[in-house]
């Protein structure tokens, strides 16, 4: 993988509810020895008039690691079903293997076709 990152598109293949995508990404972590964090994204920005700042759900990120070291992290945007989540690997985000992900990936597709 080198010193970049690497950005990936998952296709889910039919679309899911939040609840179901959450469960479906924390139990292939749990069952592929990975450790998750999840933690909600915000957009932010300013409403002018009374110069206020707005806060917007943007999404999730489910932030996955090994024992200690980051390994990569799932993005999940902030809608109420989802045909899709992105796989961001590399310097500030985690330095996992094809192998370690795929692993992972296939763990989620057990668990959104039970």
């Amino acid at each position: 993988m080198g010193l970049g990152f690497k950005f990936e598109t998952v296709d889910i293949g039919k679309k899911v509810e939040t609840a179901t995508l959450n469960t479906a990404l924390e139990n292939a972590a749990s069952e592929v020895g990975l450790r998750l964090a999840v933690k909600p994204r915000f957009q932010l920005g300013y409403a002018l008039g009374s110069v206020r700042e707005t806060k917007e759900l943007e999404g999730w990120d489910y932030l996955l690691r090994g024992t200690v070291i980051p390994a990569f992290k799932i993005a999940v945007t902030a809608q109420n079903e989802h045909d899709r989540f992105y796989v961001t690997r590399g310097m500030s985000f985690g330095i996992a293997k094809d192998e370690t992900v795929k692993q992972y990936l296939d763990a989620v597709s057990r668990h959104l076709s039970d």
